[in-house]
């Protein structure tokens, strides 16, 4: 199956099958526990990207855990098909948040896990880059500047000196006291 990982326990790594047993930090599993690892093509308006769904976010959103789903599919079909409870998602509109790592920055990674997902998307959501569209401007149409502030071809950027005003304080100095001297 590919919709699910063994995980080791002490340090959340999934876990790799050697020698026909699941091994990590010194430890064999013989009945090693299981989390949701969803691999999906997820796309909108702007582009597709694979994203990798959590555990976490899909136990939340389909209200059961990887034992659950086994036990569901074992009394429906022979294992051999994707469970049917988990093509939830599919053709529904989700808000992910994505975590960007160093496999995306430095190795080039198109794969994004996704650290939180909320959804599916109500009808009141209205963010779609397509809907959102301003009207561009043609260049022989002007627009009116409120103001004397002059039209950004005309303006400069160049930088201007602070004003330095001297204030002058209303108090007068008092006059220094003359200290006598005494001749010896």
């Amino acid at each position: 199956m590919n919709w699910y990982v063994h995980f080791c326990t002490n340090c959340e790594k999934d876990l790799k099958l050697v020698d026909e047993e699941y091994k990590c930090c010194n430890r064999t599993y013989p009945y090693p526990d299981k989390r949701f690892k969803l691999y999906t093509l997820c796309s909108d308006d702007t582009g597709t990207i694979p994203i990798i769904w959590p555990n976490d976010e899909i136990c939340h959103l389909t209200g059961k855990t990887v034992y659950d789903v086994e036990a569901d599919d074992d009394e429906d079909a022979d294992g051999t098909i994707f469970p049917v409870m988990l093509k939830f998602g599919v053709k529904k509109a989700f808000k992910f948040i994505i975590s960007i790592t160093r496999e995306n920055v430095k190795e080039g990674s198109n794969v994004y896990t996704a650290s939180e997902i909320c959804g599916p998307l109500e009808i009141s959501d209205t963010h779609s880059p397509n809907m959102n569209k301003v009207p561009m401007l043609s260049p022989n149409e002007s627009s009116k500047t409120k103001g004397e502030s002059p039209a950004t071809s005309s303006s400069t950027n160049k930088t201007r000196p602070r004003l330095t005003e001297e204030f002058n304080d209303p108090k007068e100095i008092p006059p220094l006291k003359n200290v006598k001297i005494e001749k010896v």
